[in-house]
């Protein structure tokens, strides 16, 4: 299942004239089977790892050879088959298992907020600076958010996995920064053509339901 402004490298051999290219544009790339997709809008266009045509032969026919078929979901009995729809499907992460399911794939779970790993207390702690009640409640609610590819308020491949991770592994280490507001500044991960527009994606980031829907994790005891 391919997104609408998703491309498909072409591997085979072949010459282009540099006179041919009208322009350089910005492409982002992300392996679909790990937290690596950054933040870009709805014009982007993109490629997953892995992903690719190959010429048939030397002939005018191209196949998508059988090995880029990722199969994402494992769930035992996915909606899906395991294939991922950049454009519609809303998937989950777990960390415990480090895989991705459909949320259509699991079950509603009473919990308030995902399972977060251990804290790992530092062999060499530096001293901590003063953290501020406001920080601290703000920064409980973050942790709150699930690691979600795609987002409900959006259509297409808009993701915050990479910061979410980056929040919880911050959390972690370190526990809550003294100003989350520039935690967060210093840690959202634009695509780079994108970087003007930190205000709006932190803004959206934001503006998520404070509250999200928890599921079970289909293969471990886990909330996602």
């Amino acid at each position: 299942l391919a997104g609408e402004n998703e491309l498909f490298p072409i591997r085979h051999e072949t010459i282009t004239s540099g006179d041919a290219i009208h322009e350089v544009i910005a492409v982002q790339h992300f392996d679909p089977t790990t937290i690596s997709l950054r933040v870009f809008h709805d014009k982007t266009l993109y490629y997953r790892d892995n992903h690719y045509f190959e010429r048939v032969n030397n002939s005018d026919f191209y196949r998508l050879p059988r090995d880029t078929v990722t199969l994402l979901c494992t769930a035992s009995e996915c909606t899906f088959h395991g294939l991922y729809d950049p454009d519609e499907h809303k998937m989950r992460y777990c960390q415990d298992c480090s895989m991705w399911f459909h949320i259509q794939c699991m079950e509603e779970s009473d919990a308030v907020s995902p399972t977060l790993p251990p804290y790992i207390r530092p062999l060499d702690p530096s001293p901590a600076l003063p953290v501020s009640q406001e920080a601290t409640d703000r920064w409980q609610a973050l942790l709150r958010y699930p690691i979600q590819r795609g987002t409900h308020q959006n259509h297409g491949v808009l993701s915050f996995e990479i910061l979410v991770l980056r929040i919880r592994m911050q959390e972690l280490t370190s526990g809550c920064p003294p100003d989350v507001h520039s935690f967060l500044i210093a840690n959202m991960p634009l695509a780079s053509h994108l970087a003007h527009y930190l205000d709006t994606y932190l803004t959206i980031f934001l503006n998520q339901p404070a509250n999200p829907t928890i599921y079970h994790c289909p293969t471990c005891d886990c909330y996602i």
